[in-house]
């Protein structure tokens, strides 16, 4: 009786060493299928190759993706399994440090799974995202303004993580208005719902200037959200013509300690335009001044700048 109790015992631990073993999903294919891991940058582009399922194998296998984290990351070549980036802004560290996907490998005889786990390596995200302005950039101390181009520009607000606009958003700054005036000389602020969020940092800035030119533009930033009181950051604006200017700020600024308004102040020229169902207004004062109260504000009006700041540090 001793004896079958312990037979039934070896039984049950085979069973369950076997159904360990072969825990993962398999139906008909052999063994040669293994795991992978695979060690990236981060920032990689759409259509990237990325990594094969399985280099060696003949013709005939299918390849499917069964599911993946986060959604829509990857996708796979059916024919040969390599793997490519289907969505870029999902490789991004700070959203995403390791990404995963189960493929499927199918042929006549059966089928079985391969998880894929991705790991992302940590990148300075502005000089991913520079291209003519990196030199620049790479040269610059930290606390510089370095101006960009409006590509650049662009490419920071859609690719680093959790921007914020703040002066105008986009609509905003895109705007003619029924009227427009320059302004010379002159310290100004747009008084709206787009601030600087708490804790958010200022990384990138653009606005419109109305002269040729242009030196000794300071960026400033309120003391608080309902405050006409700003003070600059420490360095200046580039030197730099009339038009769009763009300019990236390395390191980027303090953290805001609570919500703020951002504001400029330039000798020469910048530009505020009135649209009537603009819910906005515009504090000036003459010359570099703290306080914005000189005049009554502009009311249903913007300047045209813009501030972007992220509550992440994407750079060294």
């Amino acid at each position: 009786m001793h004896t079958n109790k312990t037979s039934l015992l070896v039984i049950f631990a085979l069973l369950l060493l076997i159904f360990l073993s072969c825990s993962k999903e398999s139906t008909g294919l052999n063994n040669t299928f293994e795991d992978q891991t695979l060690q990236l940058d981060e920032n990689i582009e759409n259509g990237s190759p990325i990594g094969t399922v399985n280099k060696s194998l003949a013709d005939g296998y299918v390849f499917t993706i069964e599911s993946q984290k986060p959604v829509g990351a990857v996708q796979v070549n059916a024919a040969t399994g390599e793997l490519y980036v289907a969505d870029e802004l999902l490789f991004d560290y700070e959203l995403h440090p390791q990404l995963q996907a189960t493929i499927r490998v199918a042929n006549p005889n059966g089928s079985t799974t391969v998880d894929v786990v991705i790991q992302l390596n940590n990148l300075d995200d502005v000089v991913s995202f520079l291209d003519s302005s990196k030199p620049a950039y790479l040269e610059a101390e930290n606390g510089d303004w370095i101006t960009i181009t409006e590509s650049e520009y662009n490419l920071l607000g859609e690719r680093m993580a959790n921007v914020a606009q703040s002066g105008t958003n986009d609509a905003e700054y895109a705007l003619e208005g029924t009227t427009s005036f320059e302004l010379l000389n002159i310290t100004f602020g747009n008084y709206n719902a787009h601030n600087i969020p708490e804790n958010h940092r200022l990384f990138a800035f653009k606005y419109y200037a109305t002269e040729e030119n242009v030196e000794e533009v300071y960026i400033k930033i309120s003391l608080a959200d309902v405050s006409p009181a700003y003070v600059s950051l420490p360095t200046v604006l580039p030197p730099h013509r009339k038009g769009d200017q763009f300019f990236v700020l390395k390191g980027g600024s303090d953290p805001a300690i609570r919500e703020l308004r951002l504001g400029m102040y330039s000798p020469k020229g910048g530009l505020v335009v009135i649209e009537p169902e603009l819910d906005s207004e515009v504090l000036i004062s003459r010359g570099n001044v703290g306080i914005l109260d000189e005049f009554p504000p502009t009311e249903n009006a913007v300047a045209k700048y813009q501030g972007l700041s992220t509550d992440i540090i994407q750079w060294d």
